[in-house]
């Protein structure tokens, strides 16, 4: 039996989104594949597992790209550890690396820390809205293996359909190049 969809616009919905995100980042790069689009693909998947915190306090996603913006709307009861921050250097994948010319090529190195700011972000954000959700239920927090197995779930179908209902909108005053 297929996995449950969650509702659309919840955190759950959110976290979905940044898996598939992180399983993009995550494939194996052939010459054709630009370090940069992966790296895109990690900034977008720490991204959402912000946006998914922000809703599951009640908050709505905004439409920024920029992970520091995010971090700062966070309510101030959610401690945020210092290598997490870190992740607010992903923003510079968000529009600059996907344009010919605007940012120095991502060395192997650079994408791996990519990928592994993105993996330490979705994990921090999903045991937060754990400890959320427990908070006023009586949920168990989820085993790694639960983790390894929503990374998993990311379906490139699923992906091209669900940014084809994106608005084609223009950028935030800080997310323009």
């Amino acid at each position: 039996m297929p996995p449950e969809t969650p509702v659309p616009g919840s955190p759950a919905d959110w976290l979905r989104h940044a898996y598939s995100d992180l399983a993009l980042a995550s494939i194996m790069p052939v010459p054709q594949i630009l370090l940069e689009q992966l790296c895109f693909h990690a900034q977008q998947a720490a991204e959402k597992a912000l946006k998914a915190i922000l809703v599951a306090h009640g908050i709505a996603a905004p439409r920024t790209h920029n992970i520091r913006t995010l971090f700062d709307l966070l309510p101030t009861d959610v401690s945020v550890p210092s290598d997490i921050l870190d992740a607010a250097g992903l923003s510079d994948y968000a529009v600059a690396s996907r344009y010919p010319g605007t940012s120095e090529p991502v060395e192997d190195e650079e994408y791996r820390e990519a990928i592994h700011m993105a993996e330490a972000v979705i994990f921090w954000a999903e045991k937060v809205i754990d400890l959320r959700l427990q908070d006023a239920t009586d949920f168990s927090p989820m085993a790694e293996e639960d983790f390894e197995m929503r990374a998993r779930r990311g379906e490139r179908s699923k992906f091209e359909a669900a940014t084809a209902k994106v608005p084609d909108v223009e950028p935030e005053e800080g997310d323009r190049l």
